[in-house]
C-alpha cells in the first residue's frame, strides 16, 4: 500500500490536476459539458487572478478526456454523449514571449503538449493508411519543426500570413486525417490575456470552430469582451461558451477541507473554527484557501509528524500565518518596494487592503489611519497611485480605488508589518500608544 504524502493535501503553488481534489464550481463545468457536446462551440473563460480558472481548465481538458470523476460527482452523466467525450487536446500557456497571434499559432504546432503530441504517436499509421502526399508532407514537417524553423518564423522570411495558412491547413489534416469517427480536437490556449496584439484570434476560431474542433481561449479579464478582440464576429461560436470563474463561495471552500479529509484517509480533520477563519481571510480565492491549508498543515506535521490521527485548528493556521511572507516572494517584493520602508505608506496600504469592497472608498481607508495614528493620509494616496512597477492601485473615480490584482490586496491586508508596531489587530506608528 502507497504511503500518504501528507504534504501533497493541498497545491497553492500549482493548478489542480487532480479532480478528487477540485472543490465546486458545479454550473460552470456543467456550462463546459454543454460546449463540449455542441458542435461548432468554443469557449472564453475568463476571470481574476486566484480564482481558479486554470484548475477548472484542467478539469476541462480531463473531461473532453473521458474523465468521469466530476461527471459522476455532479451527477451529470445524463449530459454527456453515450459513448462519452473522445477529444484529443492540444494545450499551451502563454507567456511574455507569446504576444501576438502568430506567436500562438507558432506554439500550438511547436510545443509538445501541441501538435506534435498528436502526430508523433500515430505518424507510423499515417504512412501506411494515408495516401495524400500533401497532408503527409505537412505532417512530416510539423513533426520535424525545431529551433531553426522557430526562427524562420518569427523573421522576415516567415510571414504571419503563412503562420496561419499553415496552422489551419494542420488543423483541417488532421481532422481529416488523422482523428477517429468518434473523435474531437478541443485547442487549449491559457493565459491568453498576455497576448497583447490578438486580433487575428477571432477569425481563427471563427474558420476552424465547425464539427469536431473547439477552441478554449482562457485568461485575466473582467469580461470575455475584454480578452479577445473582435469578439463580436465569433458571437455564435461562443453560445453557451462564456464562462466567468468567479471567487468560491463558502460552501465550495468547505469544500477543499472535506476533499482533503477524504484524501487523507481520515488522518486530517479541519475544525469549524479553522474553516471559518479561512473562509473570512481568503475573500473567496481558492489560492489562498489552498495556501491557508498548506501552512496550517505544515505546522501540525511539524509537530506530531505525519503518522498521527488529529485536527487542525485556529492556532495551527495562526502560528503557520509567521510564515506568509514567505511563500511568495514576488507578492513579498511587490509590498517592499509599495512601502519603500516608509510607515505612513505602510499604515496607508494596509488601510486599503483592509476595506472588503473591491471599489474602495477612500474616505474609509483615511479614517482608518487617522484612528491608528496617521493624522494626515492623504498626500500618501497620490504616492500609492503613482506606483508603476509594480502598479498596485488605480483610480475609479473621484472618491473610489482599487487594486489592481485582488491576490495582492489580501496579502497585503495579512503580511506582518514592517515598518510599525503592532498592538493586537492594531497598526501604530512607532511612536503611537
Amino acid at each position: 500500500m502507497e504511503l500518504l504524502n501528507m504534504h501533497d493535501l493541498f497545491s497553492p503553488g500549482q493548478e489542480i490536476l487532480d479532480p478528487t481534489r477540485f472543490s465546486g464550481r458545479q454550473e460552470t463545468i456543467k456550462q463546459a459539458i454543454k460546449v463540449l457536446c455542441r458542435q461548432g462551440a468554443s469557449m472564453i473563460v475568463y476571470g481574476e487572478r486566484g480564482v481558479g480558472k486554470t484548475s477548472f481548465i484542467e478539469m476541462t481538458k480531463l473531461i473532453a478526456q473521458d474523465q468521469v470523476e466530476l461527471i459522476h460527482r455532479y451527477k451529470m452523466h445524463k449530459l454527456q454523449p453515450p459513448s462519452g467525450f473522445q477529444y484529443k487536446v492540444i494545450s499551451i500557456e502563454c507567456d511574455d514571449d507569446v504576444d501576438d497571434t502568430g506567436k500562438v499559432l507558432q506554439r500550438l504546432i511547436t510545443s509538445p503538449e501541441g501538435i506534435k503530441s498528436i502526430l508523433g504517436p500515430r505518424i507510423e499509421t499515417i504512412e501506411s493508411t494515408t495516401k495524400d502526399k500533401a497532408a503527409l508532407k505537412l505532417f512530416k514537417g510539423a513533426l520535424n519543426l525545431g529551433s531553426e524553423y522557430e526562427e524562420k518564423l518569427v523573421g522576415t522570411d516567415f510571414k504571419e500570413g503563412s503562420i496561419y495558412e499553415l496552422f489551419t491547413n494542420l488543423i483541417i489534416s488532421i481532422v481529416k486525417f488523422i482523428l477517429e469517427p468518434d473523435e474531437g480536437l478541443l485547442i487549449v490556449i491559457d493565459e491568453f490575456d498576455k497576448v497583447k496584439d490578438n486580433s487575428k484570434m477571432a477569425s481563427i476560431i471563427k474558420t476552424l470552430s465547425k464539427n469536431k474542433v473547439k477552441f478554449l481561449i482562457s485568461g485575466i479579464a473582467s469580461s470575455y469582451t475584454d480578452l479577445i478582440k473582435h469578439h463580436a464576429s465569433i458571437e455564435r461560436q461562443l453560445f453557451d461558451g462564456r464562462i466567468k470563474i468567479n471567487q468560491m463561495d463558502d460552501g465550495e471552500i468547505e469544500n477543499i477541507f472535506y476533499l482533503a479529509e477524504q484524501n487523507s484517509g481520515g488522518m486530517i480533520k479541519f475544525e469549524p473554527r479553522f474553516i471559518s477563519e479561512v473562509k473570512k481571510r481568503s475573500q473567496g480565492f481558492p489560492y489562498y484557501a489552498q495556501l491557508f491549508g498548506q501552512l496550517a498543515l505544515d505546522r501540525y506535521i511539524e509537530v506530531y509528524g505525519q503518522s498521527k490521527k488529529g485536527s487542525i485548528t485556529w492556532d495551527h493556521l495562526m502560528h503557520g500565518l509567521t510564515e506568509f511572507s514567505r511563500y511568495d516572494p514576488k507578492l513579498d517584493q511587490m509590498y517592499l518596494s509599495a512601502i519603500s520602508n516608509d510607515p505612513s505608506r505602510e499604515i496607508l496600504l494596509r488601510a486599503l487592503s483592509m476595506q472588503l469592497p473591491h471599489r474602495i472608498k477612500q474616505s474609509n481607508a483615511f479614517e482608518y489611519c487617522r484612528k491608528r495614528g496617521l493624522a494626515k493620509p492623504e498626500p500618501f494616496l497620490p504616492i500609492l497611485l503613482g506606483l508603476r512597477n509594480p502598479q498596485i492601485l488605480m483610480r475609479i473615480d473621484k472618491e473610489y480605488v482599487s487594486f489592481i490584482d485582488p491576490i495582492f490586496k489580501i496579502y497585503a491586508s495579512m503580511r506582518t508589518s514592517i515598518t510599525l508596531k503592532q498592538n493586537g489587530s492594531d497598526y501604530l506608528f512607532p511612536n503611537g500608544d
